[in-house]
Parts: structure tokens; C-alpha cells; sequence
């Protein structure tokens, strides 16, 4: 202790007292710190080109963009386009998934264009939707069917990338130049036969070197396997010469499709074609029974619609998406079997139970237009319209609110056919698809079945509807009461109405 501590000195040592023990003598502790320094750098990570990150992966497989034709009975489904989640709805790996729920709309989606992009899917023709490049001709509501829809988008083509064609004056024998230029998409096969197959050199799968073990013999005299390090060896794609066909993508397709829902072609097109706006004209018909109607006024009154109109008060308005209602119709006529048969040189008379269908083409048409323009001829074909109503309805100066009327059924409703003619070559077909012998055959097949079970329980319920009028007797006094009522609760109905 100092002279004159009380001890409590000894137990404060200041910062300068320090360097005394911890550097004191010792050049080994400067040299072990600037170890541990050294150790403690780390190197720089290697920044890549920002060309060589930005160049996306090489496709595995050759993609060619083909339109697809095909038909669909709409009545079990609920319309024709998919309900997509919402681009916020959308998962990533930086999202958090129970912040951002998928509606209920798109996990009870029923669409047509959900099955066929699950067979899509299930055939490997597509890798996703988003690089397919996708277009549709129409989008028909719940319950409409169609037997020309026509999609456009990219599938998975047999010819494999890399593929070359053959060398002017190649033979086969081996002698001068075998590979020529290599295979692009104007050279691939038009169709799915195999007499149009393509005569080219495709490259054989490359084989990888299987991994050797090696056997030693250890210190004991028993002997140990060890696996080889090296990494396997790839061999270079060789070409070899073969004629390939084209995927048959209408028998793949149906394969896993279910019976409602039948592709009949395809047709290679441009990456620019689109189903949608490259469309000239789509045909709808509506199917209905004759019963009573005044064909003759009905003729008449969708005469009237021929032409370029504004279609408001015959449509469901949609202001958030359209502002332009004007659209041509092309033609518009009624088919009646009685008078084609007359045509025909035919005789038979008009039956109370014929089936009749509407037949309006036009370029586009706006939301439910069809069953609007229905509704407003059977009105007056029963004698509730006169014709000219079409005049009062399409004149928007002096009825510029559309009144208020119930929409035709949806399922008589057929997407008939959807054209790509050119206006200025008048009915040429630019998409002529490709259709086989033996798929047509197959779909006819089905359609047929399909055909006669739904007649055979039609003709149940007809026989049903004569034995009540035959069998079902009952008196007159009945009737006339039942009649009185009805019209006493018509009556009761008018009074309530404003005037």
C-alpha cells in the first residue's frame, strides 16, 4: 500500500497502466492482432457482366404460334373466360400469401377456358400462360356454347431446335455438304400427317457419362469403394437425318378433354395474328321453337337491324369498359325448315313444334346484343311489338335510356363460326385449318351419341305432352273458370302498374 492508502487505492487502475500488461515485452501479440486482421478481410464478391445477367435461358423445346378450332356445349359450364386472380393477389417469394387471398370467383372457376388450359397443361404443349402468347376469337357468357371458337397461342412443336435441313444435292450418300440452314418456323410441317412430315437433320439427345466407382485396398487388406470426383462428361450433339411429323395436337388435346369440349383443327399462323382482332366476322344463331310466332314480323323487324347502328338500347351497358356502341351487323335472317322445304320443292306444312334458329353476322358485337335482339323479336312475333319498335330503339336521339325488358334464354345461343376472310378478297379464309379423317371421325362419334340421347329423351317428353292431350280429359266449366282466373290476376296486375 502507498504510505498513508487506506487500501481502497489499490482498486483503481487508470487507462495509462493499461499498455504495461497488455503490450508490455511481447512482439508476439502485435504480430498475432495483425493476423487476425488479415484473417478477418474478406474478398470482394465478383460482379457478373450485366449483359450476361440480363440474357434469358435457352428454350428446351422449339414453341410455333397455331390457332386452334374447336366446340364446346356451354350448358355445365359458367361462361368461357377464366376468372384470373388479381395482380395484387398474385404470391412471390417476397409476399406474404395470407395477406393477399384469392377470391372465391377463381377457386370455383368452372370456365371452358380453365379445362382447356389444364389439357394444355397435361399434354406439356404449354410451359404457363403468361409465355403462350394467348388470344381468344369471343368470350361467350354462362351457359352459351360454340362450335367455331378459335384461340391462337404458342404450343410445343416435335421439330427440335437446332434442327437443319438437308444441303442442296444431298442425297444421302454421304458425299459433299450434308447440313444446309437451319429450320425455322416458315419450314416447319402444315399438318400433323405423316406424308407432310419434315425431311431434316435433328439433333440426337447428348448421353452423360455415368459415374465409375473405384475399388482400393485398405491397410487391413479389404477393399474400399470411392467415388470418382470428376465431374461427367457431355457429348456434342450429333445430327442425324429422320423425317419428322408434326404433334397431332386435335388427338392429344381430346385425349384429355372431357366430352364436352372437342378441339376439330389447327392452323399454323403468324406470331402477330391475333383471334381476336384479326377476326372479320363471328356468326351466332339462336335456336327456338315455331309454336306460334309471326315469322313474317319477325323478318321484318331484324331487317330493320342490318347495317351500321347504335346498338345501346339493345345491349347490356357496360360505360366502365365501352363508350363507343355503334357496330355493324352484315346479315340477319330467319331459318325456317318449312319454307326451305317449300324451296326445295318439298311439301310439308308448318309444325307447331319446329325448330327455327336466327342466323346475325357481324365483326363484333356488344354485351348480350344477341339475346337482347331475341328478346325484342319474340315480343314481336307474339304480337306484343309491332316491328317498328326496332326504329324507336335504335334511334338514341329521341330514346336515349334504354327501357326495361327481360334477355332471351342463354343456352339456345351457338357461337356458329368465326371467319378470317379478307374484306378485300371477299370470302377467303386466311386460317384454312387442318382437320384429319380419323379425329373428324372420332368427334362425329360423340356428337352422334350425344345427339341421339338428348332426341331419345326429347321424344319421351313429346309423348308425355300428347297423352296429356289425349288422356287427360276434362270439362268445360273447368276451363272456363281457369281462364276467368287468369285474367283476374292480369287485371289486378295492370291496376298496380303506374300509368
Amino acid at each position: 500500500l502507498p504510505p498513508g492508502g487506506t487500501g481502497k487505492e489499490s482498486q483503481l487502475i487508470t487507462r495509462n497502466e493499461i499498455p504495461s500488461v497488455a503490450t508490455g515485452g511481447s512482439a508476439s501479440a502485435d504480430t498475432d492482432a495483425a493476423d487476425a486482421k488479415d484473417s478477418m478481410e474478406v474478398e470482394p464478391p465478383t460482379v457478373k457482366d450485366p449483359k450476361e445477367q440480363a440474357q434469358p435461358p435457352k428454350p428446351a423445346h422449339r414453341y410455333r404460334h397455331v390457332a386452334l378450332l374447336f366446340h364446346y356445349d356451354g350448358a355445365s359450364y359458367s361462361g368461357f373466360a377464366q376468372n384470373l386472380p388479381p395482380a395484387s393477389s398474385k404470391s412471390s417469394k417476397f409476399s406474404d400469401r395470407s395477406s393477399s387471398p384469392v377470391p372465391a370467383s377463381v377457386t370455383n372457376d368452372n370456365s371452358i377456358e380453365r379445362t382447356l388450359f389444364a389439357a394444355l397443361t397435361k399434354t406439356c404443349l404449354i410451359s404457363s400462360r403468361e409465355e403462350a402468347n394467348y388470344s381468344r376469337a369471343g368470350r361467350t357468357d354462362r351457359g352459351v356454347s360454340a362450335w367455331g371458337q378459335v384461340v391462337a397461342l404458342n404450343l410445343k412443336s416435335a421439330v427440335p431446335i437446332g434442327a437443319r435441313l438437308p444441303a442442296e444435292g444431298d442425297n444421302g450418300d454421304g458425299e459433299g455438304e450434308k447440313y444446309g440452314k437451319e429450320v425455322t418456323e416458315d419450314d416447319l410441317p402444315l399438318t400433323s400427317d405423316a406424308a407432310d412430315g419434315l425431311d431434316c437433320y435433328a439433333p440426337v439427345r447428348a448421353k452423360k457419362s455415368k459415374k465409375k466407382n473405384k475399388k482400393q485396398k485398405t491397410g487391413d487388406g479389404s477393399t474400399a469403394t470411392t467415388a470418382t470426383n470428376t465431374p461427367p462428361t457431355v457429348e456434342a450433339p450429333q445430327l442425324k437425318r429422320r423425317t419428322i411429323s408434326e404433334l397431332n395436337y386435335v388427338r392429344m388435346l381430346n385425349n384429355v378433354l372431357p366430352p364436352t369440349i372437342r378441339v376439330l383443327g389447327w392452323c399454323p399462323v403468324t406470331p402477330e395474328f391475333s383471334a381476336r382482332f384479326s377476326c372479320s366476322d363471328r356468326t351466332y344463331r339462336y335456336h327456338f321453337i315455331r309454336r306460334k310466332l309471326d315469322l313474317k314480323a319477325m323478318e321484318q323487324a331484324l331487317q330493320k337491324m342490318v347495317g351500321r347502328h347504335d346498338f345501346r338500347n339493345m345491349c347490356k351497358m357496360n360505360v366502365e369498359q365501352v363508350y363507343n356502341f355503334e357496330r355493324v351487323i352484315k346479315s340477319a335472317k330467319i331459318v325456317d325448315p318449312a319454307s326451305d322445304a317449300g324451296a326445295n320443292g318439298a311439301t310439308g306444312p308448318s309444325s307447331y313444334y319446329d325448330t327455327c334458329h336466327f342466323e346475325i353476322i357481324g365483326q363484333a358485337f356488344l354485351w348480350h346484343q344477341i339475346r337482347c335482339i331475341v328478346s325484342i323479336l319474340f315480343m314481336v312475333g307474339q304480337g306484343l311489338e309491332s316491328p317498328d319498335i326496332v326504329d324507336h330503339l335504335l334511334d338514341v336521339q329521341t330514346n336515349p335510356g334504354k327501357p326495361s325488358y327481360p334477355m332471351a334464354d342463354e343456352l339456345p345461343l351457338v357461337l356458329h363460326r368465326c371467319s378470317y376472310g379478307d374484306t378485300n378478297e371477299g370470302s377467303v379464309d386466311r386460317v384454312p385449318f387442318r382437320r384429319s379423317v380419323r379425329d373428324l371421325w372420332r368427334v362425329a362419334c360423340d356428337l352422334e351419341n350425344r345427339w341421339e340421347e338428348m332426341t331419345l329423351a326429347a321424344a319421351r317428353l313429346r309423348d308425355g305432352l300428347e297423352s296429356l292431350k289425349v288422356e287427360a280429359m276434362v270439362s268445360r266449366s273447368d276451363v272456363e273458370t281457369f281462364v276467368a282466373e287468369i285474367l283476374k290476376e292480369r287485371q289486378k296486375k295492370c291496376k298496380r302498374l303506374p300509368s
